[in-house]
C-alpha cells in the first residue's frame, strides 16, 4: 500500500506545485531524475499523507491519483506513468481557465497559480566548484530542495571551472563568474536575474550551507501573498555603522540585509531592481566585485527606496548555529526556524529526519553523525569548548526560552551581526 499512498502525495502536492510555476511545455523539460531519487523525494511529504488522503481531497486530484494507482502496478513503468498523469493533471488546470493559451507562457502560469491559490517561491543558491561546497549543494538536493527541484523551483548559481557535482540540466548553472571570493557579488547578481527572468513571485536567496523548512518557509510567505508592493524580507543590520568599509551610506546608516539567515525578494522588488535594463544592473554589481554581496544588494534596494524588513527574530531565520546536539534539538523543537545557517550535510541530513521530512530515517543514528562528541559546525577549538559550555547552559536557557524571556534564534541572529560587523571592520582595514 506504500506505493499509492506516495503517489497520491507526490500528485497532490507536488504536481500542483509544478502546475503553479510552469506551462504544459515547459513541465516536460523538468529533470528526469532517477526513479529511486524521485521517490526519495516523495518521502519528504508523505509525512502529511494521512492529511491528503481524507474525503476533503479535491476530486479532480482525487481522480487522477486513482488512475495513476491503477496504472503504476508494475514499479518498473513509475517514470512514465508519473510523466503522463503530471502532463494530464497540468491540462486539467489549464482548462479551468477559459483564457488560457498554450502560446502565452505568462498567461498559463497565471491561471495555474489562481488554481492552487499560492504565490510561485524559487529557491537561489550561491555556490562555488570547490568539492566541500559541492557536498552541500548535493546534501540540500537529497534533503529540503528535493522537491522544489522537482517541481523546477530551485536553482544554483556556480562561477568558472570544472565542477565535481553531476546533476539535471537546469539545476547548477555556471556562470562568467569568478569561483572566489572576488565573484561574489557576480553571483549574487546572476541569482537575482535568474529568478527575475523565471518569473518568482517570491526569490529565497541562499547559500549551499542553509537547510530550509520548505513548508515552514512557504506557508509564511503564503500569508504575505503578492503583494504590489516591493518587499525585502531577512535578518537587518549587518554594515551598520561600518566606518572602514565604502559602503553606501544607506547600509551604514540603518543597516544591511545579513545573507547568513537568506532572505526574501518579491516580485515587485525584482522589479523595481531591474526597472532600467540588466545591463545597468551587472555593472552596478560588478563595481562592487571582491565585495560582499548581500551589502550589495542591500546598497541596490536601499537606493531604490526599498526598505529592508527584519523577520530573522520574530520569524525565526537563524543566521548563526548552535554548536551543540541538544542546543540544536531545543531550537527546533521550541521555535522551529523557516533556516538554519552554517549546516554541514550530515547536519541537514538528520535535521530533514528530526522535523518529519524523512520518514523511516533513523534519526538517532544520524544525530551521532552529525554531533560526533555532541558536538558540530564549530571551526576552531574556541568554538569546540564553547559547545560543552553552550551545551551545560541550555537547562537554564530552555526555562527562559518557555517563558517567553529569550529567543534562541534572537542569541544566534544578533551572534551573526556582531560576528560579521568585526569580520567586516577587519577586512576593510587590511585592505
Amino acid at each position: 500500500m506504500l506505493l499509492p499512498c506516495l503517489l497520491t502525495c507526490m500528485l497532490a502536492l507536488g504536481l500542483m506545485g509544478t502546475a503553479a510555476g510552469l506551462g504544459v511545455a515547459q513541465a516536460r523539460k523538468l529533470p528526469r531524475l532517477p526513479i529511486g531519487q524521485r521517490m526519495k523525494m516523495v518521502n519528504i511529504r508523505v509525512s502529511l499523507g494521512q492529511a491528503l488522503l481524507t474525503p476533503g481531497l479535491p476530486p479532480a486530484q482525487a481522480a487522477e491519483a486513482a488512475r495513476v494507482q491503477g496504472e503504476a502496478r508494475d514499479a518498473s513503468t513509475l517514470g512514465a506513468v508519473l510523466q503522463a498523469a503530471q502532463d494530464r493533471l497540468i491540462k486539467s488546470l489549464l482548462a479551468a481557465s477559459p483564457t488560457a493559451d498554450e502560446g502565452d507562457v505568462t498567461e498559463r502560469t497565471s491561471a495555474l497559480r489562481k488554481v492552487q491559490g499560492t504565490p510561485f517561491v524559487l529557491y537561489g543558491v550561491m555556490t562555488s566548484n570547490a568539492e566541500k561546497y559541492q557536498a552541500k549543494l548535493k546534501a540540500q538536493l537529497d534533503t529540503w530542495a528535493a522537491v522544489p527541484v522537482w517541481e523546477g523551483r530551485f536553482f544554483a548559481v556556480t562561477g568558472q571551472g570544472n565542477n565535481t557535482l553531476q546533476v539535471a540540466d537546469g539545476i547548477l548553472a555556471p556562470r562568467k563568474c569568478w569561483d572566489d571570493y572576488g565573484g561574489v557579488t557576480c553571483k549574487e547578481e546572476e541569482v537575482l536575474e535568474t529568478g527575475y527572468d523565471r518569473g518568482a513571485e517570491w526569490l529565497v536567496v541562499l547559500g549551499e550551507d542553509h537547510y530550509v523548512d520548505v513548508p515552514a518557509l512557504e506557508s509564511y510567505l503564503a500569508s504575505r501573498g503578492t503583494s504590489t508592493k516591493p518587499l525585502a524580507l531577512g535578518i537587518v543590520g549587518c554594515g551598520q555603522g561600518n566606518k572602514n568599509c565604502d559602503f553606501c551610506g544607506e547600509v551604514v546608516d540603518s543597516g544591511g540585509l545579513c545573507g547568513g539567515g537568506g532572505y526574501m525578494l518579491n516580485r515587485a522588488t525584482l522589479a523595481a531592481v531591474f526597472a532600467d535594463g540588466i545591463a545597468s544592473v551587472r555593472s552596478e554589481y560588478a563595481d562592487q566585485a571582491g565585495g560582499y554581496g548581500d551589502i550589495t544588494t542591500s546598497c541596490a534596494l536601499l537606493k531604490r527606496d526599498i526598505q529592508l524588513e527584519n523577520i530573522g527574530d520574530h520569524h525565526r531565520l537563524v543566521g548563526w548555529s548552535p554548536l551543540s546536539e541538544k542546543a540544536y534539538r531545543q531550537l527546533a523543537k521550541t521555535e522551529r526556524p523557516m533556516t538554519y545557517h552554517y549546516s554541514t550535510p550530515q547536519v541537514m541530513y538528520w535535521l530533514h529526519a528530526l522535523l518529519g521530512h524523512a520518514p523511516g530515517e533513523d534519526e538517532v543514528q544520524l544525530a551521532r553523525q552529525a554531533f560526533p562528541d555532541g558536538c558540530c559546525c564549530w571551526t576552531n577549538e574556541v568554538q569546540h569548548e564553547s559547545c560543552k559550555v553552550e551545551e551545560q547552559s541550555m537547562g537554564l536557557l530552555a526555562l527562559l526560552q518557555q517563558a517567553g524571556e529569550w529567543s534562541m534564534a534572537t542569541s544566534l541572529n544578533m551572534q551573526l551581526i556582531r560576528a560579521r560587523s568585526a569580520e567586516m571592520e577587519r577586512s576593510c582595514a587590511v585592505a
